[in-house]
């Protein structure tokens, strides 16, 4: 995890198996417990690796049944790409798996194509290479064995090497400096009659536009926004339009947009502008932004220039939001409304207090403490109300009700009980016309 610590946060290991829905396998906390689901035991253990800032799901004693694409997430809507986990038999013939499916690279370029083995030792297994051109049958290209003999076709120099990846298990064909010729399907083979599906590798005119795609899969949430790249080799993304096309499960092939060197973009119907495209020119790429994606968008992305040179496709999948779950957008403004009310509501609460105190101290004048000598130790006013000088409103009412006074002057009293009321001289009190418009 990048941009933050393990220990800070609690993760949340889920898997989905072919065909079915995401299920949580377990959750481990930032004090290091662990809850697992109904089904899963201990065969499921996490653990957190804090100098590589990595969750861990040890799964021991395997079973076929534990085939499936397990992801980690945390903050309940940041999720991993997946981790494809196959479990065989341990009686099963070995198993190969060939990326990338296509690669397209410009003469003189190297290429790297991977071949990945199940159920076998790549360190005990002999492995063969061949290829197969446009309108001809399939050729053999070279042997490796495990005694360490490499074997070539004689038409194949020293341009063609290979190698081993214990780490993945895998064999690798390393083809450098590439030719027209190159162009084919390459596959690999174990036990003679086990067979890769194959790379099929593309080999463009020096001059010719190539584009790559990334990432190869692209994993978000309902509500999140995706960002897909093509970087363009042997051209400017400045002097040419670039058109985005995506291929839904099982439908043709469809255009979203088309971006061109003025900066105008063009939608195709039923695509909105959360559908975005731009060009990073430092890098050579153009760039797909979605924004609010839904699982309707789950396709694979292709961009594309000059009408037939494409890029190798972007997958992008859609996890749907849990439905007790608001996508992050909604869940900011509800909080943020529900903060407004409650300060609203207490807002006015506050003033309501401040007024029933205000009406209470004016009914209760004797509450008010007493010297000892008895007076009251309060100050009362006198209001006068003050008619206009205008004589037609002055003889409208002889003694006009309050809400047709326009002003009024108060004066300020003491009562004491040995002596009269008096009035207190303006020099010795503070005194307020109230006026009203």
């Amino acid at each position: 995890m990048r941009n933050a610590a393990v220990t800070h946060t609690d993760v949340h290991w889920n898997r989905e198996l072919p065909g079915k829905d995401m299920e949580r396998v377990l959750t481990h906390d930032i004090k290091n417990n662990t809850r697992r689901s109904p089904g899963f035991t201990e065969r499921f253990h996490p653990s957190r690796d804090t100098s590589n800032k990595t969750f861990i799901l040890t799964i021991s004693n395997m079973q076929p049944n534990d085939t499936a694409v397990y992801y980690c997430s945390v903050w309940g809507d940041i999720s991993g790409n997946g981790s494809q986990l196959n479990v065989t038999s341990r009686l099963a013939d070995p198993v190969l798996i060939q990326y990338p499916n296509i690669s397209k690279v410009p003469e003189g370029d190297t290429v790297e194509l991977q071949c990945a083995m199940y159920n076998a030792s790549v360190n005990d297994t002999d492995v063969h290479w061949y290829h197969q051109r446009p309108g001809y049958d399939r050729q053999w290209t070279m042997s490796w064995f495990v005694n360490g003999t490499i074997r070539m076709f004689p038409d194949i120099q020293d341009r063609f090497q290979h190698s081993q990846d214990f780490s993945r298990n895998s064999y690798i064909l390393t083809i450098v400096n590439v030719t027209l010729n190159d162009t084919a399907v390459h596959s690999c083979s174990v036990w003679s009659y086990i067979h890769g599906a194959g790379s099929q590798l593309n080999v463009t005119d020096a001059n010719t536009p190539v584009l790559i795609q990334s990432p190869s899969l692209e994993r978000v949430t309902e509500g999140q926004t995706a960002r897909l790249q093509c970087t363009m080799r042997n051209a400017a993304v400045t002097h040419t339009d670039v058109h985005w096309n995506r291929e839904l499960p099982g439908k043709d092939m469809e255009r979203v947009l088309t971006h061109d060197i003025k900066n105008n973009t063009q939608w195709s119907p039923g695509f909105t502008e959360r559908f975005h495209p731009s060009r990073d020119t430092s890098n050579k790429t153009f760039i797909l932004t979605i924004s609010n994606v839904q699982p309707s968008d789950t396709a694979v992305y292709y961009c594309s220039v000059w009408g037939d040179i494409s890029g190798n496709g972007s997958q992008l999948s859609v996890t749907k939001l849990p439905e007790n779950q608001l996508p992050p957008l909604t869940g900011i403004i509800t909080g943020t409304l529900a903060f407004a009310l409650l300060l609203s509501i207490l807002s006015i609460t506050i003033l309501c207090v401040k007024k029933w105190a205000c009406f209470q101290s004016r009914l209760k004048p004797e509450s008010l403490p007493r010297t000892p000598e008895g007076e009251l130790n309060t100050v009362y006013a006198s209001v006068c109300g003050k008619m206009p000088n205008n004589k037609e409103e002055a003889s409208t009412s002889a003694e006009p009700e309050e809400a047709e006074l326009f002003y009024a002057d108060i004066q300020f009293f003491r009562q004491n009980n040995s002596r009269p009321m008096s009035p207190i001289v303006e020099e010795a009190t503070v005194y307020a016309a109230v006026k009203r418009a």
